[in-house]
């Protein structure tokens, strides 16, 4: 997130293989399992009063991030607690610099942890066993193989991954709640096309994921409406011409995606919610653009260009997962509607609170996140 030019590159040429593809098996498990007990929490809440789907789902988030990358077991559903997730929200002052020392020095100390197993297993020492795979193990591993970057940069990186997975996805899985609120029949679309791929089954395995075709165009559609990065701020190293214009070198530019994602120039009725137009005979004559999910060039977010991990999985977004809400005749529901969503919640992921929701005994639901 902080470097710059050739070590950037490289950095993220070692990170990108272990953020995408065939290394996603390695956590399809933790997924499943921590989708179970997320959902095991909504299931107290049927018919319950309004709550925040906000709040429940940053606890399932951050123990799915503890064990991806940092390969310890997160207890954040079980407990209530937030760590890490907590501390990076603390605002600005002595609280954040004292919240900021504790996750370098808890993070540090993983690390340490984790250099010195993995050393132990080189000198091929009496019961030294190999841990779990995580992004931080496989990152530690081609360290000492390649001494491609020291710890600062491993600790670095690593609180890059965890803001670019925890943020973001936290961010688009309540706007895509709110979305499916607001519009029953694309939950029900979503509910019958994650019935059809994986039936009774509790598990998504990796070889369904190619099969989500709908919940693709709707999590897209969602993010249009509410770029998980509204506006993209860059540097200009050189100066550049745009038509009568010249962006000085040295200056900052504001990319606005999220009046890209809504300009009438390249969407017809912007400011509704239709996931259809995302159908590939309706995206074929769309400019490459158009739509800035994950920014883009060299600076776009790593996650966003995902590679198949085989040949028949054709993923369009990070990390994605299905959430199968094994509650008895259930349905999602809220009492806003997108007007007051896109006058209200342009910017900010955190907005979407402002809009309860609600369980209500009706039908099998399934939800999806990236």
């Amino acid at each position: 997130m902080v470097l710059q030019g050739p070590k950037m590159r490289a950095n993220r040429k070692l990170l990108l293989p272990m953020i995408n593809g065939q290394h996603l098996m390695n956590y399809i498990e933790t997924f499943n399992k921590e989708a179970c007990r997320y959902i095991d929490t909504l299931s107290v809440k049927t018919e319950s009063e309004v709550f925040d789907i906000y709040n429940e789902t940053q606890y399932c988030l951050a123990d799915i991030a503890f064990e991806t990358l940092l390969g310890i077991p997160g207890h954040a559903q079980n407990t209530g607690v937030l760590t890490v997730p907590h501390a990076m929200e603390t605002k600005p002052g002595r609280a954040f610099k004292s919240a900021t020392t504790k996750i370098h020095k808890f993070i540090s100390r993983i690390i340490d942890e984790k250099n010195s197993q993995y050393m132990a297993l080189e000198r091929g020492e009496l019961g030294a066993e190999k841990p779990k795979p995580s992004i931080l193990d496989l990152l530690i591993e081609n360290v000492i193989a390649t001494h491609a970057m020291d710890d600062q940069e491993i600790l670095y990186d690593i609180i890059g991954l965890f803001l670019g997975f925890y943020d973001t996805v936290l961010g688009v899985f309540s706007f895509t709640i709110l979305m499916l609120t607001m519009y029953p029949d694309v939950q029900n679309k979503i509910r019958e096309e994650v019935l059809s791929v994986i039936g009774t089954s509790d598990n998504v395995m990796l070889h369904n994921i190619g099969s989500f075709k709908y919940m693709d165009m709707v999590i897209n559609e969602t993010i249009r409406l509410f770029p998980v990065g509204p506006i993209l701020p860059r540097e200009m190293t050189d100066d550049l011409q745009i038509e009568k214009h010249i962006l000085p070198k040295g200056s900052t530019v504001l990319m606005m995606a999220i009046l890209t994602h809504r300009s009438e120039t390249y969407w017809d009725e912007p400011n509704k919610f239709i996931p259809e137009r995302f159908l590939p005979e309706n995206s074929k004559a769309r400019h490459s653009y158009a739509f800035l999910p994950f920014s883009g060039g060299t600076r776009s977010c790593p996650g966003g260009n995902s590679t198949s991990s085989e040949p028949n999985i054709q993923r369009q977004e990070p990390m994605e997962l299905t959430f199968e809400l094994n509650l008895d005749q259930s349905q999602l529901f809220t009492q806003g509607e997108l007007d007051d969503s896109i006058r209200n919640l342009g910017l900010c992921k955190e907005s979407a609170q402002l809009f309860g929701a609600k369980l209500q005994a009706k039908h099998l639901l399934a939800l999806g996140t990236q």
